[in-house]
């Protein structure tokens, strides 16, 4: 509903194949983050390490797999959907992406499988509604963007 009232217009409706992934994503987390605290992860979520500059990045090597897989997956589809990029990679694009393989997922990741190991199941699944909160509050603090009406 938070998200309804921050993204949804007068004209705006609702659409059935959006409602039917939004289910489908919900269904897929409340498995996996069930499922990784009955079984567990084979092994230890900080697999690598590397040294960069003077501090040390751990990044999950099983996450980074599947990552890897589902963009592989995802990149022809993404090509015909829409084309190839229309401008050249530049040095602001390589430190986004950067950011967010660093922090966007190897630090995001590695917090997370720690948190399911170290909370209830019933706690883990609110954290995921913090999302949005987030994704507000730094449009507000990092793109100086306002919340109004209409």
């Amino acid at each position: 509903m938070g998200v309804a009232l921050l993204v949804l217009q007068a004209d705006g409706r609702l659409d059935a194949i959006g409602i039917a992934a939004a289910v489908g994503g919900v269904l897929s987390m409340a498995c996996g983050i069930v499922l990784t605290k009955k079984w567990g992860q084979p092994e230890r979520p900080l697999v690598t390490t590397s040294r960069i500059t003077t501090s040390l990045i751990t990044t999950s090597l099983t996450t980074a797999w599947q990552l890897i897989a589902g963009g592989t997956f995802l990149l022809p589809l993404a090509l015909v959907a829409e084309g190839p990029p229309s401008q050249p990679l530049t040095g602001q694009n390589l430190l986004g992406y950067g950011y967010l393989a660093l922090i966007g997922a190897a630090l995001a990741y590695t917090l997370w499988f720690r948190g399911i190991a170290a909370l209830p199941a019933g706690s883990i699944t609110f954290l995921s509604l913090l999302s949005p909160v987030v994704a507000v509050s730094g449009g507000w603090a990092v793109l100086h963007q306002s919340l109004g009406v209409g």
